[in-house]
């Protein structure tokens, strides 16, 4: 967590020095978002405003090398990729695996998410370091 504000922090801090009045370049800003989402995996605590089931686990992990990105939706696992441009994450998934969830519910939410999750997010972080992707709806996530 400390890791995380600091590289918050660190990124703004660049991105302020960079900027002097002007458009800090679209690549640089994607670098330096790239190397906060990347790491650690992040652990989403709530979809479009409503929390994740108490019994589900959903990760995102976001991996620099090929831009990939990975994790389990409730019951199953994903992968697929990104491109970030500024603040622009573009992603899209290449596999699910296919396991039933043995609860309708746990099921529901995982389909909810790999739907919002393939697509276009603007990326934000929130003063307590949480991932904030917004776009049709808002997924948040902690590390």
């Amino acid at each position: 967590m400390n890791r995380t504000l600091a590289l918050i922090a660190g990124a703004s801090a660049l991105l302020i020095a960079c900027t002097n009045g002007e458009r800090t370049p679209a690549a640089s800003e994607a670098g330096a978002l790239t190397e906060l989402l990347t790491g650690q995996p992040w652990q989403v605590r709530s979809l479009a405003g409503q929390p994740i089931a108490k019994n589900s686990r959903i990760t995102l992990q976001f991996r620099s090398e090929h831009h990939r990105v990975t994790g389990n939706a409730t019951c199953n696992n994903y992968s697929g990729s990104f491109e970030l441009t500024g603040d622009q994450l573009q992603i899209q998934l290449s596999a699910v695996t296919r396991m039933a969830c043995a609860d309708p519910a746990l099921s529901e939410q995982e389909q909810h998410f790999l739907r919002l999750l393939a697509g276009s997010w603007r990326i934000e972080f929130d003063q307590a370091g949480r991932l904030l992707l917004r776009g049709e709806d808002t997924i948040v996530a902690e590390r």
